[in-house]
């Protein structure tokens, strides 16, 4: 009897030990329990699930903004004055046109805007210049040598921003010859170096991606920034893509146009199986402070991004890192 009792205590005992053993492994190696494990998958898909559905509530939020600016024929992009200062010459050997947005607060051509021009038509590339301003035609001011490098040049009313020009200008275009499509804005300052900003677009030309950018920013979701866009012949052939900028309004506010066009036109392509690609990819995935161009600007440079953004070297014209990389008469025009 008293051995049966022994037995019967050492053997508790001994799955005790071996309980608390069992659960010391689990604590201290890398794997966990499968009730553990299906609760993480639980989370897991929980989280992926939330995500998902605060992407379909922003969606279900913008449907009625883009069915209420579809329906505003009178808003479209090409409702708005305009005159010539250089006409719309033949686009019939144009295979890559670049669409180039200014905004003139005075007379005067903006210095970099001349030199961007200059660079892109010295790569073969064939410019057509918008002038978003409320001043007169006559009162517009550009160097005869410019205008004699430009495809074409208009005047056009100051409304609608970026997005509403390259829609306006490229509705009066024969794009049917076009392989590639540029869309620039005056808010970057450059070319800071010629052989960089060729070894730019050389990395442009080999993408085959449809959409082709110089860089992305995830917030408020991912997206290719707006101020230098590509447009490749796979997209440019398609009813997406004539839709798309054919249906671009003169949004009454900055804020407006990136919120509606700027942050939502790389999601919408990739829904529907296009690709889209930056040409310099992010330096530091993981900051608080995601965008590129305003928070590492001269780690962009050094790594062969040649331009700043207007705006940034306004605020650091006179910083050492500026003085040594951007030329002194673009430091000293802003």
């Amino acid at each position: 009897m008293t051995s049966s009792i022994y037995s019967g205590t050492a053997i508790r005992s001994l799955k005790r030990r071996l309980r608390e053993a069992r659960h010391t492994l689990y604590d201290v190696l890398p794997f966990v329990k499968r009730k553990r494990y299906r609760q993480c998958i639980i989370e897991r898909d929980a989280a992926l699930a939330a995500i998902a559905e605060q992407r379909a509530a922003l969606q279900r939020e913008l449907q009625p903004i883009y069915t209420t600016l579809l329906s505003l024929p009178k808003c479209l992009a090409n409702n708005a004055r305009l005159e010539w200062i250089k006409p719309l010459s033949s686009m019939h050997d144009t295979t890559e046109l670049c669409l180039f947005v200014t905004h003139a607060q005075t007379p005067d051509l903006k210095l970099h805007v001349a030199d961007h021009i200059r660079q892109l038509a010295a790569e073969g590339i064939v410019v057509i210049l918008i002038i978003n301003t409320s001043l007169a035609h006559a009162q517009i001011k550009i160097p005869p040598d410019l205008v004699s490098t430009l495809g074409a040049c208009l005047v056009r009313e100051n409304i609608g921003y970026d997005f509403g020009a390259w829609s306006h200008a490229y509705s009066l275009v024969d794009s049917s010859k076009i392989d590639r499509l540029f869309l620039v804005n005056d808010s970057i300052v450059g070319p800071l170096d010629q052989q960089a900003f060729s070894s730019m677009l050389g990395r442009i030309r080999k993408c085959d991606a449809d959409l082709v950018g110089l860089t992305q920013n995830p917030y408020p979701k991912w997206h290719i920034q707006s101020f230098f866009l590509v447009f490749n012949k796979r997209l440019l052939s398609t009813r997406t893509f004539s839709d798309l900028i054919g249906h671009i309004v003169n949004l009454p506010t900055k804020e407006a146009v990136i919120n509606i066009y700027e942050t939502q036109i790389s999601s919408f392509l990739i829904e529907r199986d296009f690709e889209c690609k930056p040409v310099f990819p992010h330096l530091d995935p993981d900051s608080a402070a995601p965008d590129d161009t305003h928070a590492r600007w001269s780690q962009l440079i050094e790594s062969g991004f040649p331009f700043i953004k207007a705006s940034i070297l306004k605020e650091f014209r006179d910083h050492p890192k500026a003085i040594e990389l951007i030329p002194g008469k673009y430091r000293e025009a802003v």
